[in-house]
């Protein structure tokens, strides 16, 4: 069994997550058994993993897993259902919250979805009017957790239980206002008590039990830093792989052998001995990493999959696009340097004034964001520059681009490079690393300009967007160099990850 280690899956993903989901795809498709893992204790998590196409067979949680959680268990519970008397009922200003009285004594707050009437919360009151008691509900339909208080209502601990009640997982709180783990207890089935230190001793804890349940597994760790120390320190045997999705280290640019890790991945790169390898996903990163650490085992595994429904689809020619629409699709980051790309955008727009940006992407940084909008204001692109926030459905807006343009700093690969270029959209990037070399093939479908050359990005594209036969060229090439990130293609580097397992437990 292949286990992809995440951390949560939220409504919103990053790349990461992106990448792990289109990995299950492949492996379904090649009959490879394999699940995501998450280790976050969210409430709606179940219900969030159904929006992606997951189930039982494709994904484990940490919580449902030591508390026995059916994925597919579902209950419903209303006020109605929880025998409310209307009688002691107070309806506040909004919709869904509702307070429940004894005489004029607050007893309880019940909040739940406005339309279905779904519990979602409920918080019990001392005779002071604080609440001492909060039980949350899975979105399953069941108290998933009880957070206690005490008389300054600041949280003790947490207690985490089944669909039956059953008490499972008990968080002692040493600080409320960060929710500083104190410590960590386990109540088994069977009755036994497992008394641990924190949550990295809580996964070691999981990724032990769920090692027991498969035979020959492959642990690979899409978020180490969350989850590098707990692997590490299993005590059951498991072939363990890192993936490097960003950059391993600083200032690669100027030092391509530089040792001043990333902090994402130094936990790893720092303990090597107790990994079977790590996983890249470009030709230049794995000659880099492995110039600088000899010894050590990496695998090139492309993170892109273009799936054959994408290849066989109909190319959108250059009259159903929208005239001179750019698009970039990155998460709202310092590291994606989107200042200079609305400079370039601001270079364009002189020379051609129907250009305009679309910016699709998750907000991971706020001030960022304002930084650029501020941008966007001082360079007069109001109306040329648009931040449209995440999207489940970029392909369409891959469909309506003529260009996409790219100018961060580092990446570990570029996803949406790769599935703009198989939407027929050609890509002009800055020469950063990782990503750009290993997509583009300048003079076919794109072009690789210095980093910080913003005249240069401006010059290619307006070639572009004013030259149809020159457009074309490169969109007919992007779309069949996409070829080379097939399934048949993909899959066989995973393949070759499997082998060195095979050999790494035919040791034993």
């Amino acid at each position: 069994m292949f286990y992809f280690i995440g951390n949560t899956l939220g409504t919103q993903i990053t790349g990461i997550e992106s990448a792990q989901l289109k990995r299950l795809k492949l492996f379904a498709q090649f009959g490879e058994p394999a699940k995501l893992v998450t280790a976050d204790r969210q409430m709606n998590r179940a219900e969030t993993a159904v929006k992606y196409g997951l189930n039982a067979s494709s994904y484990v949680n940490l919580l449902d897993f030591v508390c026995g959680i059916p994925f597919d268990y579902h209950a419903r519970v209303t006020l109605a259902s929880l025998g409310v008397a209307s009688p002691h009922v107070r309806r506040r200003l909004s919709p869904n919250e509702v307070d429940y009285y004894d005489g004029n004594q607050l007893v309880e707050t019940i909040y739940h979805k406005s339309l279905s009437e779904q519990v979602q919360l409920i918080r019990y009151y001392d005779a002071k009017g604080r609440y001492r008691i909060e039980e949350e509900f899975d979105s399953r339909g069941f108290v998933g957790v009880r957070r206690f208080y005490d008389e300054n209502q600041q949280m003790t601990h947490r207690d985490y239980l089944s669909p039956a009640g059953r008490l499972c997982l008990r968080v002692f709180i040493s600080n409320s206002r960060d929710s500083s783990i104190a410590a960590i207890q386990v109540f088994e089935p069977d009755g036994r008590l497992i008394q641990l230190s924190g949550e990295q001793t809580l996964r070691r804890y999981f990724f032990d039990k769920l090692n027991l349940t498969t035979e020959r597994n492959v642990f690979v760790s899409d978020r180490t830093r969350k989850n590098g120390w707990a692997l590490e320190h299993m005590t059951t045997n498991a072939f363990k792989l890192f993936h490097l999705h960003n950059v391993h280290a600083q200032n690669l640019r100027s030092d391509p052998a530089s040792t001043r890790w990333n902090e994402s991945y130094r936990q790893a790169l720092n303990n090597l001995d107790l990994w079977q390898g790590g996983i890249v996903l470009t030709d230049q990163q794995l000659a880099d990493v492995t110039r600088t650490l000899p010894r050590s085992k990496f695998f090139k595994v492309p993170a892109v999959v273009i799936t054959q429904e994408r290849l066989s689809a109909p190319h959108v020619s250059l009259k159903q696009r929208t005239p001179g629409k750019i698009v970039a699709v990155a998460r709202i980051d310092r590291q994606k340097n989107l200042e200079e790309l609305v400079q370039i955008i601001a270079l364009i727009h002189q020379q051609r004034a129907d250009v305009t940006l679309d910016i699709w992407g998750l907000v991971q940084d706020r001030d960022y964001q304002a930084k650029i909008e501020f941008l966007i204001q001082q360079l007069h692109l109001t109306q040329v520059v648009k931040m449209r926030g995440f999207s489940d459905n970029i392909g369409q807006a891959y469909d309506q681009a003529q260009l996409m343009i790219l100018t961060s700093r580092v990446e570990g690969t570029v996803l949406a490079l790769a599935e703009a270029q198989s939407h027929g959209v050609p890509v002009i990037s800055y020469d950063f690393k990782y990503g750009p070399r290993e997509f583009i093939i300048p003079g076919e479908n794109g072009a690789i300009v210095p980093v910080g050359a913003r005249q240069n990005a401006a010059e290619l594209a307006l070639t572009w967007l004013n030259d149809a036969a020159t457009w074309q060229q490169y969109s007919e090439g992007a779309y069949r160099d996409s070829r080379r990130y097939d399934a048949e293609t993909v899959f066989g580097y995973w393949r070759h990850v499997k082998t060195q397992s095979a050999i790494f437990y035919g040791k034993e």
